[in-house]
């Protein structure tokens, strides 16, 4: 049993920390807060909360209003380094303009993103807009209050994800490069994403140096980050020891923020360019969890930083894609397990493209895009048998 102490504003700690913030006046009763509104859109925020919201699922208000009152309310919500959003919100019920208080409980499924709510840190501000109706409305407000409830208990089947090819800063123009970057760790940190996978190549030269940069970066976002080895990570002198020093193995499984998918991250470079002992090891690891997934029921998620072809399985060996012998072994072994997508990079081309039931991908990038198209990242959106995606771009 989850027993959490409920988070609670009324007239006996004065509604602590919520003000004014647009289109009408509010002040203190004996019952509670007065709303007047002047406008449409009428709020008011508290910017000084700290709210685990995995303890939370339950909002209840008291209220009372009068007027001509047509329209839902909302309660906002943002984490650090965020903005208020559609997003993130809960959706009221359309107030009742009877004059009568009214109590309200409201569970997550109200929710206008589940996951943005649950996932991500903790919430650092809320803003209350009790309807949009305009002047001539009053509305009371005696408790707002989040709670816990084992009967509201969410699971979420979807997965939004973001994914990042190939940042590789000081590919070309060190600053322009760093500058997109954050950009995209700015949008990211305002989306829906629940997860981002950076599909290899975080600096154009690894060291100890260019690493401390990009994880300070990467340090901004709120949501989990899967980092993917690339060539430029683990293939350069020295760069493997101090990649894996920075960011740990090269493989590795972990289970998305979704509870139905698995990600399984690989390491490119022993395919390209085989090391027996870790080579070996990394076919093992794969078996293992590819059988483990489909035994749990899992959806599998695979990435790595060069992709298994470009336009076609048959398709001639480059620098860009697996060798064919290695390319029809895992083609073969993927037809068997429920993979639903492969996410990679390295091309610094976009490509999206579908074999045997799986989505392939090779999303934008922030450094050099050799097909032209615009910076930015992929956002994907996994809901059951559907997969959807749009690109986010950058300047």
């Amino acid at each position: 049993m989850n027993i959490f102490a409920d988070v609670i504003w009324n007239k006996a700690n004065n509604f602590e920390g919520w003000e004014k913030t647009t289109n009408c006046t509010v002040s203190q009763t004996d019952d509670g807060l007065l709303f007047t509104f002047t406008a449409n859109g009428p709020n008011i925020a508290n910017r000084n909360v700290d709210i685990d919201p995995k303890q939370y699922n339950t909002l209840t208000y008291t209220y009372r209003a009068t007027g001509p009152i047509k329209h839902h309310g909302y309660v906002f919500y943002a984490k650090d380094g965020q903005n208020f959003s559609d997003y993130r919100l809960w959706k009221l019920p359309v107030p009742k303009a009877d004059g009568e208080w009214h109590t309200v409980t409201v569970t997550g499924d109200v929710l206008s993103k589940p996951w943005t709510w649950f996932n991500g840190g903790n919430i650092k501000s809320l803003r209350f807009d009790p309807t949009y109706t305009g002047e001539g409305t009053t509305y009371e407000l005696r408790e707002l209050k989040f709670s816990y409830q084992e009967s509201a208990a969410m699971t979420f089947d979807n997965l939004v994800l973001a994914q990042l090819s190939d940042p590789q800063i000081g590919f070309k123009d060190y600053d322009a490069e760093l500058a997109r970057f954050r950009q995209e760790i700015d949008k990211i940190n305002n989306s829906d994403c629940q997860a981002v996978v950076i599909c290899g190549d975080m600096m154009h030269i690894t060291n100890r140096e260019t690493l401390t940069v990009f994880k300070k970066e990467l340090s901004r976002l709120k949501v989990p980050v899967y980092i993917v080895p690339g060539n430029h990570d683990v293939a350069q002198k020295d760069s493997r020891p101090i990649f894996e020093e920075f960011f740990g193995p090269s493989f590795y499984a972990a289970d998305m923020p979704s509870g139905g998918y698995r990600l399984i991250v690989l390491d490119s470079e022993l395919w390209q360019h085989p090391k027996e002992s870790e080579t070996a090891k990394m076919d093992a690891f794969l078996q293992k969890e590819l059988d483990a997934a489909k035994t749990a029921d899992k959806k599998i998620i695979l990435a790595m930083h060069a992709p298994i072809f470009i336009e076609s399985p048959d398709e001639k060996e480059e620098y860009f894609n697996l060798p064919k012998p290695r390319r029809k072994w895992l083609l073969d072994k993927l037809k068997q397990y429920p993979v639903v997508a492969f996410l990679t990079g390295h091309t610094h081309k976009t490509f999206t493209y579908q074999w045997n039931g799986i989505l392939f991908s090779s999303a934008e990038t922030t450094s050099v895009s050799f097909d032209k198209v615009t910076y930015g990242f992929r956002r994907f959106v996994f809901d059951h048998d559907m997969i959807r995606y749009n690109t986010v771009p950058i300047k």
